[in-house]
C-alpha cells in the first residue's frame, strides 16, 4: 500500500522488459509519508498502466441479510466476474476497488462495474485485481487459485505435470528431488514424464528405488500429502 516512487519505477521497468506483474487492489494507496496519494496507483503508473482506482469498498464478513438494498449487496463479498485470462468468479475479500479504465482492457467486473484490467507495456503485462486476492484464497475461494494459474501458465511452464496432482522438481548438479503434493481430498495417482537426463528414481518415503521405465514413473499420493522422490541422472 507504501507506493515509493522508487518502487513504482522499478516495477514500470521491470514490465516493460518483459515481466509479468499482478497488483492487488490499492497498491500505491500511500506515498512513504503515509499521505494519500491523489492518484492511484501513483507517480505515473495510472498513465503507463492504464487504469485508476476509484474509492474502495470495504467488505462485511458476514452473510447478506434477507432485507438488504440491492445496492448495498455489493459490500456482502459480492463474486468478480472475471473473462480474461481464464472465465472464473472470484469471491471478493476485504476490499472491492471499481476502476476507471484508458488504455487498459477491463478483464472483469462486479455489479456491472469494472473492477480488474490487463494491459501490454513494453514487453511485459500487467495486470490489476481490484479486491484482496490473497484473502480470498486464504478464505477458500478456488477462483482465485485458478485465475493465478492461468495468469503463470500464460508466462512459463512446469518441467512436469499432471492433471490432479502438483509435481516440482528441485534440480542439483548430480542429483535432484522431485516433490509430487496432494493438495484434493481424494487419492490420486498419475504417471508422470520427467526429463530425459534423468534415468533412477528413489522413493525417500518407503527407500524404494529403481530404473525409470520410458522417462516415467507411476505415482500414487494419499490425500493433502505428498511424496518425495531422489532422481539420479
Amino acid at each position: 500500500m507504501i507506493g515509493k516512487k522508487e518502487t513504482c519505477q522499478a516495477l514500470q521497468h521491470f514490465a516493460e522488459a518483459g515481466g509479468t506483474l499482478i497488483l492487488e487492489t490499492s497498491f500505491g494507496l500511500y506515498d512513504e509519508r503515509f499521505y494519500a496519494n491523489p492518484v492511484v496507483p501513483p507517480y505515473g503508473l495510472s498513465e503507463a498502466f492504464g487504469y485508476q482506482e476509484k474509492e474502495s469498498l470495504m467488505m462485511n464478513p458476514g452473510e447478506s441479510p434477507a432485507l438488504v438494498t440491492p445496492s448495498d449487496r455489493i459490500y456482502f463479498q459480492p463474486e468478480i466476474e472475471f473473462t480474461e485470462p481464464v472465465a472464473v468468479r472470484v469471491k471478493a475479500h476485504t476490499y472491492l476497488t471499481p476502476i476507471t479504465v484508458t488504455t487498459a482492457r477491463a478483464i472483469a467486473t462486479c455489479q456491472g462495474l469494472p473492477v480488474a484490467a490487463a494491459s501490454k507495456i513494453g514487453k511485459g503485462t500487467v495486470y490489476y485485481l481490484g479486491t484482496n486476492l490473497g484473502a480470498s484464497i486464504t478464505a477458500g475461494n478456488p477462483g482465485g487459485i485458478e485465475l493465478l494459474s492461468s495468469i503463470i501458465r500464460g508466462v512459463v511452464r512446469p518441467e512436469v505435470t499432471a492433471e490432479k496432482l502438483r509435481p516440482r522438481i528441485i534440480h542439483g548438479p548430480q542429483r535432484s528431488l522431485l516433490a509430487v503434493f496432494n493438495d484434493t481430498l481424494e487419492d490420486q495417482t498419475s504417471v508422470l514424464e520427467l526429463p530425459p537426463q534423468y534415468h533412477r528414481v528413489k522413493d525417500l518415503y518407503t527407500d524404494l528405488e529403481g530404473p525409470l521405465a520410458d522417462g516415467r514413473i507411476r505415482v500414487t499420493v494419499p490425500y493433502q500429502d505428498v511424496s518425495v522422490f531422489l532422481l539420479d541422472i
